[in-house]
């Protein structure tokens, strides 16, 4: 479902804004106009309130809400057989956070966007 109170963007990545969320289209009370970003300028777009430009199919202008990105930090270990994967928020965090009696061989800063790989 569409939150109108988080960032928006389409299906395929440009970025949108709201201009209305009660624009009258099409004998309807409750579409979205969304402004996005072209070549040449903003282009207007007209949504239902899902999002969908299109009732039946995903088209890469419905809109969508910009996925949250994560940044963590994980430590690494040098025993393959015993994997720990804790993510922290700070690098100060996994430095505080080593196992007892495992040598860290690497702190890594990992970035990822929800869904990312599903």
């Amino acid at each position: 479902m569409l939150d109108l109170t988080k960032p928006i963007q389409t299906r395929d990545g440009k970025k949108a804004k709201i201009v209305s969320s009660t624009w009258k289209a099409t004998g309807r009370n409750d579409c979205i106009l969304a402004a996005v970003e072209g070549p040449y300028g903003d282009v207007p777009v007209v949504a239902l309130p899902n999002g969908r430009v299109c009732t039946s199919n995903e088209e890469p202008d419905d809109l969508v809400n910009v996925p949250k990105t994560y940044i963590k930090w994980l430590n690494i270990y040098p025993d393959p057989y015993n994997i720990i994967i804790t993510p922290w928020n700070t690098k100060e965090d996994a430095n505080a956070s080593t196992v007892p009696g495992k040598d860290r061989i690497a702190c890594v800063k990992i970035e990822y966007t929800e869904g990312e790989g599903l």
